[in-house]
């Protein structure tokens, strides 16, 4: 718990956020909106990346009102895609989706609702 904290006050500090999200994932790899339970990202504007739960991605885009983001899809035995999304950085929506390769439509899309976390002390 104490990490988490430092971690959250250093990475203020160095130009990251880390945001708390709650929404649900849809699709043929989810079924009709089941819950997905806490999510979180860390993004990091200086390196260009964004980490999460979900997985880990690099900025493509960014401006005053968004951060889009991309990485790869590599379940171990399972097939691979990509995984891109974006956040609006006014709002704190986060939508994902995970495109299989080969495939034109997602498998699963998260569609999540975030905000700043708040330390632990």
């Amino acid at each position: 718990m104490v990490l988490l904290a430092i971690a959250s006050l250093d990475a203020a500090q160095a130009g990251t956020v880390i945001l708390a999200c709650d929404g649900f994932a849809a699709g043929p790899g989810a079924g009709k909106g089941m819950p997905t339970g806490q999510k979180s990202f860390l993004v990091d504007d200086h390196k260009g990346i964004v980490q999460s739960s979900l997985g880990d991605f690099l900025i493509t885009h960014r401006d005053e009102r968004e951060i889009r983001f991309e990485g790869k899809y590599q379940p171990k035995g399972a097939r691979h895609g990509v995984h891109v999304g974006r956040i609006d950085r006014i709002t704190g929506d986060a939508v994902t989706w995970i495109t299989l390769d080969g495939e034109k439509e997602p498998f699963l899309t998260f569609v999540l609702s975030c905000q700043p976390a708040a330390p632990k002390f």
